[in-house]
């Protein structure tokens, strides 16, 4: 990370208002070169005990979805037969 990260997401709850470190917004983390400057940064305002496991769900579920459809929908098919019997 020698010119700052590409990518970053931010998860907080704190307001710039309040004048919090985690209320900064993306921009001063440019300013101080932790994140570069054609950085793609994301704020996203939750609490991260609720959104993060959202989020790591999708990141690991994305390839999964369009690799394994025909499986998934073949599993689902038979879970629902063995529920309705």
């Amino acid at each position: 990370m020698r010119n700052g990260a590409d990518y970053a997401v931010f998860v907080n709850t704190g307001q710039e208002f309040d004048g919090s470190d985690a209320g900064a917004r993306p921009d001063e983390a440019v300013s101080w070169g932790k994140l570069g400057l054609e950085s793609k940064p994301v704020k996203l305002y939750a609490d991260a005990t609720v959104v993060f496991p959202l989020i790591m769900a999708e990141t690991f579920a994305k390839d999964f979805h369009a690799t394994k459809q025909g499986e998934t929908e073949v599993v689902r098919s038979s879970l629902l037969t063995e529920i309705s019997t």
